[in-house]
């Protein structure tokens, strides 16, 4: 063995470890032994290791803390400057882009979507009807795209603003005049040819009743059908990739300044959206830093059935609480309050629990228990 090397074995020296398969980056390892054979003619030690690396040094300690502030400012600042963004920031971007020959479009409002679009799905025919969520897919396996309704196999299409042939197609008034047609899930037949694009409409029957999904290569105008209204649901691209988007076209969007009046918001890549008409968020949100204040509940259909709290400041306010509604917090069968008091009607516990105070009743002992420590009675 090389002299050079001889000389760095030694006990308390360490060694650079690299495999790939156990650690992403090369770490230094400890060394705990040396064995050297006495008949050996050559220097062959057998070098024991040990399984924990080095601890770092409260300088790189300090220096990692200094880093992670630098990071943490830096996104701070980053959202600070976001939140910051004013008028005349917006103006500047406008000049910019139109500089650059692109085209910018300044108004009081923009408003998307089209009159004879306003309509949705309803789980009856009453004016205060349950919205029913319409969930519009690609089948990939099967070619096919997918309409159907959630939780449900039929639903009320409830149009808003078509009155009938003879009279305007916006009613106005404080009673409002709506149309209805039945309407059922509805899957197409296999799409074979991925170049082609289709329209997805609402065809309903100018007498009322019922309605039926109904795809097309070609566009139909909203009265083109002796009888029928077509109403446009939604576009189906052309596919790629094996996928085909699918994306609704009824309703609106408004944009005025300062507010924005719309059903739902999705990310570019569909894995995150708000449905306000639904009051459902779906993906994962990653708060970076700020405050959730009020109250968080979690539950099912049936209603809230646990949560956090953030209201009052008292010691007895409940802050974490699971079992009851939120209007039953301050007795749900388990509760923890703002001064740290936890109540829980049944419990398992494991591990190591430290009590200095209180009383046990009813207690079963399985195994042995140690009262060597017990203060001794003075009676």
């Amino acid at each position: 063995m090389d002299r050079s090397v001889i000389d760095k074995i030694c006990l308390g020296g360490t060694i650079l470890f690299n495999d790939t398969d156990i650690a992403p980056e090369p770490v230094k390892v400890r060394i705990t032994g040396i064995k050297h054979y006495i008949n050996s003619t050559s220097f062959k030690p057998v070098i024991e290791l040990s399984n924990e690396t080095p601890a770092p040094s409260i300088l790189n300690t300090l220096r990692k803390i200094d880093t992670n502030e630098v990071v943490v400012d830096d996104r701070f600042n980053a959202g600070m400057a976001f939140a910051k963004r004013r008028f005349r920031d917006a103006e500047e971007t406008s000049r910019m882009l139109q500089l650059a020959q692109f085209q910018t479009q300044t108004a009081m409002q923009f408003l998307a979507g089209d009159e004879s679009l306003q309509f949705d799905f309803a789980l009856d025919t009453s004016p205060q009807a349950q919205v029913v969520s319409l969930n519009l897919g690609w089948n990939s396996f099967a070619k096919q795209v997918q309409c159907a309704f959630e939780g449900e196999t039929l639903a009320w299409l409830r149009h808003y603003t078509i009155a009938g042939k003879d009279r305007p197609i916006i009613t106005t008034g404080t009673q409002r005049e709506y149309k209805y047609w039945a309407i059922g899930n509805f899957t197409s037949a296999p799409l074979i040819d991925p170049d082609r694009s289709y329209y997805l409409y609402a065809k309903c029957s100018k007498l009322g009743g019922t309605g039926v999904f109904l795809l097309s290569e070609n566009p139909i105008a909203l009265e083109q059908a002796g009888g029928f209204w077509h109403f446009l649901v939604a576009l189906v691209n052309t596919e790629y990739e094996g996928v085909r988007n699918v994306v609704s076209m009824y309703g609106f969007t408004e944009v005025l300044p300062g507010r924005i009046t719309t059903d739902k918001i999705v990310s570019s890549n569909g894995n995150t959206y708000f449905d306000l008409q639904n009051n459902e968020i779906g993906g994962k949100i990653n708060f970076i830093d700020g405050l959730i204040s009020g109250e968080i509940g979690v539950g099912n259909a049936q209603g809230v059935n646990a949560g956090l709290s953030g209201t009052g400041s008292a010691g007895t306010d409940v802050r974490l609480w699971a079992g009851a509604a939120a209007a039953n917090k301050n007795n749900a069968p388990f509760r923890v309050r703002h001064d740290g008091k936890m109540f829980a009607t049944n419990a398992e516990i494991q591990g190591k629990v430290v009590a200095t105070s209180g009383s046990f009743e009813n207690i079963q002992f399985k195994n042995k228990i140690d009262i060597s420590n017990l203060p001794q009675s003075t009676d």
